[in-house]
């Protein structure tokens, strides 16, 4: 491979629940064998200066990379985005219109090239756009607003009227993914 790294670190276990973290643990254990190096734990700021190769439990953000030294595919075992709705699930949806609100960076395009491959559905960044959103979406039959941050079928909810719609729609998140229920 030509990249010596002194010492495999786990990276953002905070929040998890503590299975979750114990994985990650081992994961990078095995990791870090597989790759005759050592295992060094959960990475401190404060670990002497090492060529770290870092197991992150997320995508780590560009600014974030950076400041932890970690320069390219070389020193992680993961990925780097530079914003963080890049690596959600929001980018699967598109926006419901070309007016709606959107971060910078947003790629309009992307959703119109995976829209075969995953439920129909919008994503929200203003609560304005979840009305409208759920305006259109709601006579066809129940939709699911889920936090693009959310793993599995955790944090979502399924509405199927208008009041319960409202409220959601109120309290969406930063971004919101907006589809219609299957099965």
């Amino acid at each position: 491979m030509g990249h010596t790294h002194k010492a495999v670190v786990n990276y953002a276990l905070d929040g998890l629940a503590v299975h979750e973290a114990q994985s990650h643990v081992q994961f990078a254990r095995r990791l870090a064998a597989l790759m005759q190096a050592d295992f060094a734990g959960t990475y401190e700021a404060s670990l002497p200066d090492s060529a770290f190769y870092f197991v992150p439990s997320r995508t780590l953000l560009l600014r974030e990379a950076q400041e932890l030294g970690i320069a390219s595919e070389h020193d992680l075992y993961g990925g780097v985005v530079p914003a963080r709705f890049v690596a959600t699930k929001a980018i699967s949806h598109g926006l419901i219109d070309p007016q709606a609100d959107a971060p910078p960076g947003w790629q309009r395009e992307l959703a119109g090239r995976v829209q075969n491959v995953v439920h129909r559905g919008f994503t929200a960044f203003s609560a304005e756009d979840a009305r409208r959103i759920t305006a259109r979406l709601l006579p066809a039959g129940p939709i699911r607003f889920k936090p693009p941050l959310s793993r599995g079928g955790s944090d979502q909810e399924i509405v199927a009227q208008e009041p319960s719609a409202s409220a959601n729609c109120a309290s969406t998140p930063c971004t919101s993914s907006i589809a219609e229920r299957s099965g």
